[in-house]
Protein backbone atom coordinates (compact mmCIF):
# COMPACT_ATOMS: atom_id res chain seq x y z
CA UNK A 1 0.00 0.00 0.00
CA UNK A 2 1.07 3.67 -1.05
CA UNK A 3 2.76 4.93 2.44
CA UNK A 4 0.23 8.35 1.10
CA UNK A 5 -2.41 6.49 1.92
CA UNK A 6 -2.54 5.90 5.45
CA UNK A 7 -3.51 9.73 6.30
CA UNK A 8 -6.10 9.16 9.66
CA UNK A 9 -4.35 8.75 13.20
CA UNK A 10 -5.13 6.17 15.34
CA UNK A 11 -4.82 5.27 19.03
CA UNK A 12 -3.82 1.56 20.08
CA UNK A 13 -4.93 1.06 23.70
CA UNK A 14 -3.80 -1.49 25.39
CA UNK A 15 -5.51 -2.92 29.37
CA UNK A 16 -3.07 -1.97 31.60
CA UNK A 17 -2.49 -1.44 35.26
CA UNK A 18 -1.58 1.83 36.84
CA UNK A 19 -1.57 3.33 40.35
CA UNK A 20 -4.03 6.00 41.57
CA UNK A 21 -3.52 8.71 43.34
CA UNK A 22 -4.37 6.71 46.87
CA UNK A 23 -1.57 4.16 45.86
CA UNK A 24 -3.82 1.50 44.84
CA UNK A 25 -3.53 -0.35 41.97
CA UNK A 26 -6.15 0.07 39.14
CA UNK A 27 -6.91 -1.60 35.31
CA UNK A 28 -8.13 0.60 32.59
CA UNK A 29 -7.18 1.39 28.62
CA UNK A 30 -4.27 3.58 28.53
CA UNK A 31 -2.31 4.47 25.22
CA UNK A 32 0.40 2.07 23.72
CA UNK A 33 0.77 3.67 20.71
CA UNK A 34 -0.68 6.09 17.77
CA UNK A 35 -0.58 5.01 14.08
CA UNK A 36 -1.16 6.46 10.91
CA UNK A 37 -3.82 4.02 9.09
CA UNK A 38 -6.06 3.91 5.87
CA UNK A 39 -9.35 3.17 7.17
CA UNK A 40 -11.91 1.42 4.70
CA UNK A 41 -15.44 0.59 5.58
CA UNK A 42 -16.38 -2.81 4.69
CA UNK A 43 -19.45 -3.03 2.63
CA UNK A 44 -22.96 -4.54 3.39
CA UNK A 45 -22.40 -7.95 2.33
CA UNK A 46 -18.54 -8.09 3.39
CA UNK A 47 -19.68 -7.05 7.11
CA UNK A 48 -22.96 -9.95 6.63
CA UNK A 49 -20.64 -13.00 5.78
CA UNK A 50 -18.22 -11.78 8.78
CA UNK A 51 -20.56 -11.76 11.44
CA UNK A 52 -22.92 -14.48 9.95
CA UNK A 53 -26.06 -11.79 9.63
CA UNK A 54 -25.51 -9.94 12.91
CA UNK A 55 -25.55 -5.92 12.57
CA UNK A 56 -22.16 -4.58 13.83
CA UNK A 57 -20.21 -1.54 13.27
CA UNK A 58 -17.42 -3.13 11.28
CA UNK A 59 -14.07 -1.24 9.32
CA UNK A 60 -10.63 -2.23 8.14
CA UNK A 61 -8.18 -0.41 8.77
CA UNK A 62 -4.45 -0.66 7.16
CA UNK A 63 -1.44 -0.07 9.18
CA UNK A 64 2.69 -1.02 8.80
CA UNK A 65 3.63 -3.91 10.37
CA UNK A 66 3.72 -3.96 14.08
CA UNK A 67 4.86 -7.10 15.69
CA UNK A 68 3.22 -5.62 19.58
CA UNK A 69 -0.64 -5.12 18.27
CA UNK A 70 -2.76 -8.49 19.24
CA UNK A 71 -6.04 -8.86 19.56
CA UNK A 72 -6.58 -8.27 23.18
CA UNK A 73 -6.22 -4.16 22.25
CA UNK A 74 -8.47 -1.85 21.28
CA UNK A 75 -8.13 1.00 18.75
CA UNK A 76 -9.84 4.46 19.26
CA UNK A 77 -10.30 6.38 15.98
CA UNK A 78 -11.43 9.88 16.87
CA UNK A 79 -13.87 9.14 19.98
CA UNK A 80 -15.02 5.87 18.87
CA UNK A 81 -13.56 2.39 20.00
CA UNK A 82 -13.10 -0.41 18.28
CA UNK A 83 -11.86 -3.92 19.43
CA UNK A 84 -9.76 -6.18 17.11
CA UNK A 85 -11.50 -8.50 15.48
CA UNK A 86 -8.90 -10.14 13.28
CA UNK A 87 -5.35 -9.53 12.09
CA UNK A 88 -3.69 -10.25 8.55
CA UNK A 89 0.19 -9.69 7.98
CA UNK A 90 -0.34 -9.27 4.31
CA UNK A 91 1.35 -12.27 2.24
CA UNK A 92 3.57 -13.10 5.75
CA UNK A 93 5.75 -10.64 4.31
CA UNK A 94 5.83 -8.30 7.80
CA UNK A 95 5.34 -4.86 6.08
CA UNK A 96 1.93 -4.16 6.16
CA UNK A 97 -0.74 -5.64 8.11
CA UNK A 98 -4.98 -5.03 7.95
CA UNK A 99 -7.09 -5.34 11.12
CA UNK A 100 -10.17 -5.96 10.91
CA UNK A 101 -12.35 -3.75 13.87
CA UNK A 102 -15.84 -4.21 15.19
CA UNK A 103 -17.31 -0.77 17.60
CA UNK A 104 -17.41 -0.97 21.40
CA UNK A 105 -21.15 -0.34 22.11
Amino acid sequence: METGKRNRRITVLEYQEFKDEEGVYVKHWGEMCRLWAYIKPMSGSQVYLAQAGEHKATVKINIRYNRIINESMRIQIGEELYSIGYIEDVDFAHREMWLTLEKVI
